[in-house]
C-alpha cells in the first residue's frame, strides 16, 4: 500500500491460539480513515447486540492512524472494545511511543478476541508474531510488568501496553498503560484485556511509514507545525502541562475533589497548579514521539521519606 498506512491487519484468536494476518482494504481504509473509525466499524461488524463485555467475542482492538509513525504530532493509539463500565462503544487514547512502534512493525490494526485458558501476552517482532506464558508477570503491576517483559525478551527499546492487578480483577474502570506512564484511561479497556487473560501487548518494528507525496506533507507539516507553536493554547501547555489548566477548571466548578463529591478545591488547584509544581517538582520536560509541544514534565520529590523518586507528569 503506497502511502502512510502500514497496510496489515493482525487477527490474534487467543481461545484458538491463532494468528492470521491480512491486507488493509484500501476502500476500508479511505472510508474509515483510521483509529476510531477502524474501531468502530469493525466492533459494529464483530459482536451481536447486548453482548457481556467480559464475553470471548468481545474484541479488543488496538487501532492506529493514517498519521501514525510520521513527523505529524498524531501519534496517540485507540483501544476499541465493548465497555465494561458503561455497556457501550469504548474508544480510549494513549499517547508516548507504542502506537507509532506497531507501525513500524507493519500493522495498522491488531484485533484481539477469545479467551486464554492461561495468562499470556502479545509478542510482536515485525512479521514474527507470538503468544508467550504471562504466569510469571501475571500479579505484577504495570511498571514491574513492563520491566519484566523488557528483561525476558532483552531490549529495552520494545513498547509494552499492558494491564495491572486492577485489570486482571476486571475492575470495571481498570486501565491499559504503555510506554511506560501513558494510559488509555477510559471505559475500563484493561478489565476486558484482563478477562482474556491478557497481560501485555509488547511489539519491536524495524520498518518505516511512507508517504504518497512528500514533499506536499512537508509543506504542510512545517506550516501546521508553525501554527501549533504560535498559538496561545499551545504555549500555554508546553509550559504547563495539564497543570496549567487545573485553576480554570477549579473556578468552573470542574476540579475533581473529595473523589469526585466536589468540583472545587481552591487550596489543592493552587498547590497544585503549574507554578507550585515547577517550584517544587519540576526539573526538566520532554514529549511524545514527534510532539513538538513537550508537555510531559519530570519531577523529583526533594524533601521528606520519598526524598530522589522521579516520576512524570503530563
Amino acid at each position: 500500500m503506497v502511502n502512510s498506512y502500514a497496510g496489515k491487519v493482525l487477527h490474534v484468536d487467543l481461545s484458538k491460539r491463532s494468528i492470521k494476518k491480512q491486507d488493509l482494504d484500501p476502500n476500508f481504509a479511505r472510508k474509515y480513515l483510521g483509529g476510531k473509525g477502524f474501531g468502530a466499524r469493525l466492533l459494529f461488524d464483530l459482536i451481536p447486540p447486548k453482548l457481556d463485555p467480559f464475553s470471548p467475542r468481545n474484541p479488543v482492538i488496538f487501532c492506529t492512524g493514517p498519521l501514525t509513525g510520521t513527523m505529524a504530532p498524531t501519534n496517540r493509539y485507540c483501544i476499541v472494545t465493548k465497555s465494561p463500565l458503561t455497556g457501550l462503544f469504548s474508544d480510549s487514547y494513549a499517547g508516548g511511543d507504542f502506537s507509532p512502534e506497531l507501525k513500524f512493525a507493519g500493522y495498522d490494526i491488531v484485533v484481539i478476541r477469545g479467551r486464554s485458558p492461561k495468562p499470556v501476552y502479545l509478542w510482536i517482532d515485525d512479521d514474527d508474531v507470538d503468544l508467550r506464558s504471562a504466569k510469571g508477570i501475571w500479579g505484577l503491576d504495570t511498571y514491574e510488568t513492563q520491566d519484566a517483559i523488557l528483561e525476558e525478551l532483552g531490549d529495552r527499546s520494545i513498547k509494552v501496553a499492558c494491564i495491572g492487578p486492577a485489570g486482571e480483577n476486571r475492575v470495571r474502570f481498570a486501565l491499559v498503560d504503555s510506554s511506560p506512564h501513558r494510559q488509555a484511561g477510559r471505559c475500563g479497556t484493561g478489565a476486558v484485556m484482563g478477562s482474556k487473560n491478557l497481560k501485555a501487548v509488547a511489539v519491536r518494528g524495524s520498518g518505516k511509514i511512507t508517504l504518497a507525496d512528500p514533499k506536499a506533507f512537508d509543506e504542510v507539516y512545517w506550516r501546521a507545525r508553525d501554527e501549533l507553536e504560535k498559538s496561545n493554547d499551545s504555549l500555554t501547555y508546553r509550559k504547563g502541562g495539564t497543570p496549567a489548566f487545573l485553576e480554570f477548571a477549579n473556578s468552573q466548578g470542574l476540579f475533581p475533589s473529595r473523589n469526585f463529591y466536589d468540583g472545587v478545591d481552591d487550596k489543592a488547584a493552587s498547590a497544585l497548579n503549574d507554578s507550585s509544581q515547577r517550584k517544587y517538582l519540576w526539573t526538566r520536560e520532554y514529549g511524545c514521539f514527534a510532539c513538538p509541544i513537550h508537555c510531559t514534565k519530570i519531577g523529583r520529590i526533594r524533601r521528606g521519606p520519598w526524598a530522589g523518586t522521579e516520576t512524570d507528569i503530563v
